[in-house]
């Protein structure tokens, strides 16, 4: 059974318990303290500490001491009847704390309340707080069966989704291969620009990323249809040449445009483009594009931020975040002068060593 927060459940009912009694022992003569007491109770805190006393008094009933817990605990009936441990600090100011069995409801009730009141703590400041007040045998292992089943303790200390281990890289991130030979297409946006007459549209960009050299190249569309796509991937070819390999997710616009262009390589007579989608809701299979669109976006923010472009100004940028994406380190760069002679970049699988980044800043 799953313990709850029930001790104030219980100590209400007792109140009304309490309640009830008082009612009925003004017609009767009393003879327990208890009752007298209980008659004399006229606040509500009164009433309620009689409630507690009653909850106890019922505990200690059908769970009473033990011989050898009496002896071992220096237990004693203090008032009402209620068994308490002195210990060996008998003689001290401390109050001694009221025995409550460890088989008893009462002591699942109490623990839970503890580990409450200390906002879901920990077994030790939970057991201190139980202690003020109560001595439970083998509270510890009490408290940390309580602790163990707290719903709360279990959701905030679960650690998240174990992440399996990491495959090896697909055959064609660690074969020699021509620029874009192998290749992921993904979208990234909407982005929105002003026209000229200055009416706010939307736009998206287009990412190619050789799997090989990282290399990325960036394609402006104004929307999603196939046709747009087409027309990027021409410009594309146009720069790169044929892939023989592309991934990308099974959006619609793709699935036409593969087939559109395995038709016209068909016609004439090249090698089909092998295009491959990824499961449906599935993102991670295209890791190695979806990092490359991490990276554009953070360059397009730092670059302009906040600000509303005109769709000719965003395509001017463009080019210059694909010269930053293209000239980053793939290598760690090392704090020796002579190591840091030799960072690989994707663009020096492609271009020149002597590549820099040229760029006009315009305020």
């Amino acid at each position: 059974m799953e313990v709850r927060n029930e001790y104030p459940k219980l100590v209400n009912i007792s109140i009304k318990i309490c309640l009830a009694l008082k009612k009925f022992i003004k017609k009767v003569k009393i003879n327990t303290e208890y009752l007298k007491d209980l008659k004399n109770s006229k606040t509500n805190v009164g009433i309620r500490k009689m409630a507690e006393y009653l909850v106890i008094m019922q505990s200690q009933f059908k769970h009473p001491p033990g011989e050898k817990e009496i002896n071992e605990l220096v237990m004693k009936k203090e008032k009402y009847g209620i068994w308490t441990c002195a210990g060996r600090l008998e003689n001290t100011s401390m109050k001694n704390p009221i025995f409550i069995s460890y088989n008893s409801f009462l002591a699942n009730l109490l623990c839970n309340e503890a580990h409450l009141k200390t906002f879901h703590s920990g077994v030790r400041q939970s057991l201190t707080e139980l202690r003020i007040n109560f001595w439970i045998p083998s509270a510890r292992k009490k408290m940390r069966n309580i602790i163990d089943k707290c719903f709360e303790c279990r959701k905030l200390k679960l650690e998240p989704f174990k992440i399996p281990e990491m495959p090896s890289l697909p055959k064609e991130r660690v074969t020699r291969s021509k620029p874009f030979e192998n290749c992921g297409v993904d979208y990234a946006g909407p982005f929105e620009v002003k026209n000229n007459e200055g009416k706010i549209s939307k736009c998206w960009i287009e990412i190619f990323t050789c799997m090989s050299t990282r290399f990325t190249h960036l394609e402006i569309v104004r929307d999603l249809t196939a046709k747009s796509c087409i027309m990027a991937f021409r410009r594309f070819l146009a720069e790169y040449g044929l892939p023989r390999k592309i991934i990308s997710d099974n959006g619609t616009q793709y699935q036409l445009t593969s087939k559109v262009v395995n038709e016209i390589t068909k016609k004439l007579e090249l090698k089909n483009i092998s295009w491959v989608f990824i499961p449906s809701l599935s993102p991670w299979f295209g890791g190695f594009y979806e990092a490359i669109v991490k990276i554009m976006k953070r360059c397009l923010k730092s670059a302009i931020g906040k600000k509303l472009l005109y769709f000719e100004e965003l395509r001017t940028i463009l080019p210059e975040i694909k010269l930053i994406m293209n000239t980053r380190p793939l290598t760690y760069i090392y704090e020796n002068f002579e190591d840091t002679l030799d960072i690989l970049r994707p663009i020096d699988l492609i271009m020149p060593k002597e590549m820099k980044i040229n760029l006009i800043l315009v305020p």
